[in-house]
């Protein structure tokens, strides 16, 4: 996570420069090279050396939302970034349910072998992802044109102002603002949006073993667990976010914070 943290904002600022596409494919390449080394990891070197390499190069989330940005008009926007919402959520679905399944099956085939219920989902992992790095070379276009990007050199200055959080959350990396209320905005959903990811993130690495030691739920369990949570929030992102009225999103997301 931390990695992730420094290469997105580096490779969001390198996306400005080069184009979306190039960055978005050199990100898919990385976490490519993370699932291979995790098919070969028999040891916690290896395995580490694949979450570092898989931290690095997730980037691919934050360019995506540029390019929806770049893709879309402001009343567009709002649909667009839940229909986003809802593909994660998707993949919030059936992601652990599969590497569930993957694991138990290859316990099933391979009971003897002591590393196969990981190297399966990592071997899945793997096609999933090369086939996107397919997908995004032939149906992504670039979208933006040379004529938009940003050509002045990278100084020491917006790199510090763009890896260091007590800088990020003065978004000084960002020269086109309007006015000084449009900052305090900024600053308010960024703070907001920071600590709802710091509960999240602590639900999502934690529950698993909460299931575990008090439930004993296996991974196929865990994984059905996983699935209703994110058909959940494929429901709210798709079904709900995407039909709320201009200006009622913060009453909105109130609500369902509460809820």
């Amino acid at each position: 996570s931390l990695l992730q943290f420094f290469s997105s904002t580096l490779c969001g600022i390198a996306s400005d420069r080069y184009g979306r596409k190039s960055v978005l494919l050199l990100s898919m390449v990385g976490i490519s090279l993370s699932y291979a080394l995790w098919c070969v990891s028999f040891n916690l070197t290896i395995f580490m050396l694949a979450r570092v390499v898989s931290g690095l190069s997730k980037a691919n989330v934050a360019i995506i939302l540029a390019i929806v940005s770049d893709t879309t008009t402001e009343k567009e926007r709002n649909r667009a970034m839940a229909w986003i919402g809802a593909a994660f959520s998707l993949g919030f679905i059936f992601g652990p349910l599969l590497g569930a399944f993957c694991s138990q099956l290859a316990i099933i085939y391979w009971p003897a072998s002591s590393v196969s219920f990981f190297i399966l989902p990592a071997c899945v992992s793997l096609v999933l992802s090369l086939i996107n790095i397919g997908f995004i070379s032939k149906f992504c276009p670039e979208t933006l044109p040379i004529s938009k990007r940003n050509e002045t050199k990278t100084s020491i200055t917006d790199i510090y102002n763009a890896i260091f959080p007590w800088r990020l959350f003065k978004f000084s990396t960002i020269h086109n603002i309007k006015s000084k209320h449009d900052v305090t905005i900024l600053r308010r959903l960024g703070i907001a949006s920071f600590l709802y990811m710091i509960v999240f993130a602590g639900l999502e690495f934690t529950i698993t073993f909460l299931v575990y030691n008090r439930f004993n739920w296996n991974s196929m369990q865990q994984g059905k667990m996983f699935f209703v949570m994110g058909l959940c929030m494929a429901v709210v992102q798709g079904g709900y976010v995407r039909r709320i009225p201009d200006g009622k999103e913060i009453t909105a997301a109130m609500t369902v914070s509460y809820l």
